[in-house]
């Protein structure tokens, strides 16, 4: 890992000496500037940590009869807003996936009056992400949900 880190870096000061040499030593700080947000975002914006995000489980099951508590679950995703990959045509993309159980309590209105319980649901949570060229690479699903009803 940190033979790559060495050679990153080492782009890097390639980078800031070609801009140095292609501007001119003295000719605006512009090209400092550029340079400096350059390293920012290869350092702060890599396309490696998924980010988490508010999931609202009725957006997923969407059933009237149905109220889920809590209402919702912090998920993690790799995409386009969570990492900057260093090729324009790639894509943040979940490299690793783990399949996820949370339990919700549920109030379901049923013909008989309301039914309280627990549900299992199952999701797909990102772990890792890394940048894939989009071509030949299928979409993958960022969530599923298997119910499992304990009654209480």
């Amino acid at each position: 890992m940190l033979a790559k880190e060495v050679i990153a870096f080492a782009l890097l000061v390639c980078r800031l000496v070609s801009v140095e040499a292609f501007f001119g030593r003295d000719s605006n700080n512009d090209a400092k500037l550029a340079a400096i947000h350059l390293s920012k975002i290869t350092k702060e914006a890599k396309c490696k940590k998924p980010l988490p995000r508010v999931v609202h489980i009725e957006e997923l099951h969407p059933n009237a009869r149905k109220k889920y508590l809590p209402h919702c679950t912090v998920l993690h995703f790799c995409g386009q807003e969570t990492g900057c990959c260093r090729q324009e045509n790639e894509i943040c993309s979940p490299k690793t996936i783990e399949e996820v159980t949370l339990n919700f309590w549920v109030v379901e209105l049923t013909a008989f009056g309301k039914r309280k319980g627990v549900e299992k649901m199952t999701f797909l949570n990102h772990t890792e992400c890394d940048c894939i060229s989009p071509i030949g690479n299928s979409t993958r699903s960022t969530s599923i949900c298997k119910l499992n009803l304990m009654n209480i």
